[in-house]
């Protein structure tokens, strides 16, 4: 009897690991359906906005939350959601630290995705948290942006994807009035846009690109 609930107990903590590595592992159908990355290496995107750190957005909540994202002229960008009111080495810091432990989370306070410019609108795809486990989002999302002027973006809508209706579709947070302004905060020290998934079929629209992409670095 004792053996058998022992047998019981190992079942269930393995279970749970097993379960627990594949929450954080990009489910398969984002991988298939993402593919949104031109690979853009010459689109002159750091002559319309500006790449030389981030945009900032306050929350309306009674605590202030903090959104960034950072824009890279390759056409990807990084997200990240924070209490704190700046980027400091520390966010970097353990962003490296990541990269070096080739860790590859789908969970993660910040975000990778891609972006594309048309005429004065941004449109920001990025992978997601699960709908399990973040109530807006199905795994891809999209923010949309309008372009003020250099210093500031105005985010109009955020979408997710629907799975069933094969499309985006806006979302609404408690936390954020529309339209909301982004403000352009400088920095010295950037941190690099290699990110992981670029090294990933499945990240990119075309398999040339992302052979070059491959070649390059």
């Amino acid at each position: 009897m004792i053996m058998k609930k022992i047998n019981i107990i190992c079942f269930i903590i393995v279970a749970t690991v097993i379960w627990s590595c594949d929450i954080i592992r990009v489910p398969a159908y984002v991988k298939r359906e993402f593919n949104e990355y031109h690979g853009a290496f010459n689109n002159g995107y750091d002559t319309i906005i500006n790449t030389q750190g981030y945009y900032r957005y306050i929350s309306d909540d009674r605590i202030p939350y903090y959104t960034f994202i950072m824009f890279f002229p390759d056409g990807t960008f990084l997200g990240l959601f924070s209490s704190k009111n700046n980027l400091e080495n520390d966010f970097f810091e353990h962003l490296l630290y990541d990269d070096e432990r080739n860790i590859k989370s789908f969970l993660k306070h910040y975000y990778w995705g891609c972006y594309f410019i048309h005429k004065d609108t941004i449109e920001a795809i990025s992978i997601n948290h699960v709908i399990s486990l973040n109530q807006y989002y199905d795994g891809i999302a999209m923010d949309v942006f309008v372009i003020d002027n250099e210093q500031n973006l105005i985010l109009i809508a955020e979408k997710s994807k629907n799975r069933k209706q094969d499309r985006f579709v806006s979302v609404s947070k408690n936390n954020i009035s529309y339209p909301a302004k982004l403000t352009f905060i400088p920095l010295s020290k950037l941190p690099p846009s290699d990110c992981w998934i670029k090294n990933r079929r499945w990240f990119w629209k075309n398999t040339d690109a992302w052979k070059q992409y491959k070649r390059t670095y």
